[in-house]
């Protein structure tokens, strides 16, 4: 796969869909993954795998026998990670229909949501919806995790999801920057 290419190309196509110009760097994959107890999955949901580099990591920690699956709205990306990591379970589909993929595995919940998804530029009612779908399906003790690009923090949209986070997450961490990501990047870490 051609990834900064692909992931150029399809910013500029659609940058509603695709938030990223490029994949996430070395750093930035680290900081979303540190902080998850392994042994402790069963179920892991990745929204908005793009690339797969956060979807390798998840992939070669989880323990035998947990279910992982992947829902990626582009079908760009979806061909590529499948090409690229046949053994990743990767639905084409929007992440409000979570739960419907959590039934095709037999799972009432996920332990851990690693999200990709550009949440500064998405308009409130679909934080919104999207959010109200997560937290309904994420265990009891479960925890949420995505990034967020440092400029983006600042445009309205950036500033209302924080707001939205605090609204469903009582325990709320923030990453120092991956100042190597490209934009720089921090992770949000919220357990439920």
């Amino acid at each position: 796969m051609k990834t900064y290419r692909d992931f150029l190309v399809e910013f500029v196509k659609n940058p509603q869909v695709i938030g990223a110009v490029a994949p996430s760097s070395r750093t930035l994959v680290n900081k979303m993954i540190e902080r998850i107890d392994f042994e402790k999955v069963d179920v892991a949901v990745e929204y908005g795998p793009g690339s797969g580099r956060i979807t390798r990591e998840l992939l070669k920690r989880l323990k035998p026998g947990s279910t992982y699956f992947g829902i990626e709205i582009n079908g760009l990306m979806v061909r590529n990670i499948r090409n690229n990591l046949p053994e990743a379970t990767i639905y084409k589909d929007s992440v409000v229909n979570v739960s419907k993929y959590l039934e095709k595995h037999k799972k009432d919940h996920a332990d851990v949501i690693i999200s990709g998804l550009p949440w500064a530029i998405f308009p409130n009612d679909m934080q919104k919806e999207i959010m109200g779908k997560t937290f309904d399906v994420l265990l009891e003790g479960g925890i949420f995790i995505t990034y967020a690009y440092c400029h983006g923090t600042l445009l309205p949209a950036g500033k209302r999801f924080k707001y939205l986070l605090s609204e469903y997450f009582p325990s709320i961490t923030k990453s120092s920057i991956a100042l190597l990501n490209i934009p720089p990047a921090f992770v949000y870490h919220c357990e439920k």
